[in-house]
């Protein structure tokens, strides 16, 4: 019977032993778990916390509550699959990613390259893990807790006449409540801080491992909106005659920033720091550019300030073959070349505007019965290897002008400079030659007429002197 409970007592000691065992032999030699695979869930999970970089960022630029819950979310499972990740290939991330330059012992079969890539995700984990507080204290303060903005649906802007007052407020109409969003700076330092740390660890990967940073893609989309250089490639020849240029004609959404549109209003929107496309080079400080963009899918020329314009459709011809074909007037009626060639636009602010608006409403005779309809359009059906012709009439009014603010009493002998208008009246024809991804279109465009600027006579009607 002794010998019984002394297998049994030394069963028992052994047992008691076997972690410190396992322990020993994890920090003391290679891991006994299973490096058959380590690059695959590696790069699933680099690219996992790039896609979770841009939408927790995201999220704080905007004051929905529940948008940065989520993002809290996907941030705690993302942390518990990279520990997951972690333990499986070594029980010791610590021990293994610090940095003493003396630790130089094997203690893992990972070899360096891989080691790298574990630590980078290491130590994300310790930069990310602080958020999960911070988030839980900020989603309390968000305005979404407070208010939920209420914006009533808006009809499309129309001309500004400039010299009126504007309409009077609607009574009793509800307030429009657009919370100001700042990303706070902490949390952006922290995500920027682990982007980095993953962007330089793709590097590691094999040649065939494909990584997308979406937060890159979605500063490009924001800034460049350019031609693709094979498309210019394509275009080559065609773009080195004179008057000539490729261009993107992007949707009227990335332009123009719409008012029911809530979030970060103190990054610049695309609108502050991109513009249409130019037609010539700077002179005398004014660009002529081409005003064009795309809603719902169609072309149409948007009207700030004073400017405005006119198309139609040539169909399926050639841009070659417009200049000829115009001089032998093959291709408009005699309305729509009226409107083309003919047409000059008035000198009075008044009657500019007025025409300004007739040609935005499609209209010859706006208040007339019946209204007498103009032959082209500011909006055309966009299609693919159609040709249009475009006339733009554009000013570059004086600040005085469109602020109202009054010329001081020191400038007055300079009001007439102060009230020189630059300004251009153009004719291009362009032809959509690719839809792009984004829902705009890649046109190739040439200049066709050039008129004499137009100016306007009677601007110190619309200033004040102090």
């Amino acid at each position: 019977m002794r010998y019984p409970r002394l297998i049994v007592s030394v069963s028992l000691c052994i047992w008691g032993l076997l972690p410190s065992v396992s322990l020993a032999l994890e920090t003391r030699s290679p891991s006994l778990t299973a490096q058959a695979d380590f690059w695959t869930p590696a790069q699933q999970l680099l690219q996992e916390q790039l896609n979770l970089i841009e939408r927790v960022e995201r999220s704080l630029a905007q004051p929905d509550p529940n948008q940065v819950k989520s993002a809290r979310i996907a941030l705690t499972f993302h942390i518990i699959d990279v520990e997951r990740f972690l333990r499986q290939q070594y029980r010791l991330p610590q021990f293994l990613c610090d940095n003493n330059p003396n630790t130089n012992v094997q203690v893992s079969s990972l070899n360096e390259t891989q080691q790298q890539v574990y630590c980078t995700l290491y130590n994300s984990t310790l930069t990310l893990q602080p958020l999960i507080p911070f988030l839980d204290r900020l989603i309390p303060t968000l305005p979404g807790n407070i208010v939920t903005p209420v914006v009533p649906e808006f009809p499309e802007p129309e001309p500004p006449v400039i010299g009126l007052p504007a309409k009077e407020a609607i009574a009793d109409a509800p307030e429009i409540i657009i919370p100001l969003i700042t990303p706070p700076a902490e949390a952006i330092v922290r995500l920027e801080a682990v982007r980095q740390e993953t962007l330089t660890a793709t590097q590691l990967f094999p040649p065939s491992a494909r990584f997308n940073d979406p937060l890159a893609n979605r500063e490009r989309l924001q800034s460049t909106y350019e031609v693709s250089p094979l498309e210019i490639l394509l275009y080559d020849e065609f773009l080195t005659e004179p008057n000539t240029g490729i261009s993107p004609i992007l949707p009227e959404t990335v332009y123009r920033s719409k008012i029911d549109r809530v979030g970060d209003r103190v990054l610049p929107s695309f609108t502050d720091i991109s513009v249409f496309p130019p037609l010539k080079p700077l002179t005398e400080d004014f660009l002529p550019r081409l005003t064009l963009e795309v809603d719902k899918e169609n072309f149409a020329i948007p009207m700030p300030s004073l400017n405005y314009g006119f198309m139609v459709s040539l169909g399926d011809i050639p841009l070659d073959n417009v200049a000829t074909l115009l001089a032998k007037r093959a291709i408009l009626t005699p309305e729509e070349r009226e409107c083309f060639f003919i047409y000059r636009p008035p000198q009075q602010l008044a009657t500019i505007q007025a025409d300004q608006r007739r040609f935005f409403f499609h209209k010859l005779g706006l208040g007339e019965v019946p209204p007498l309809e103009l032959p082209v359009f500011s909006e055309l059906p966009a299609k693919l290897n159609h040709t249009y012709l475009l006339r733009l009439i554009q000013y570059q009014l004086p600040e005085p002008v469109i602020t109202g603010e009054p010329i001081p009493r020191e400038n007055r002998r300079n009001a007439r400079e102060i009230l020189e208008t630059p300004s251009s009246d153009i004719i291009i024809a362009f032809r959509p030659v690719r839809q792009r991804a984004d829902g705009g279109y890649t046109i190739v465009w040439r200049i066709i007429t050039e008129f004499p600027d137009p100016e306007i006579s009677d601007l110190e009607k619309y200033v004040q002197l102090e």
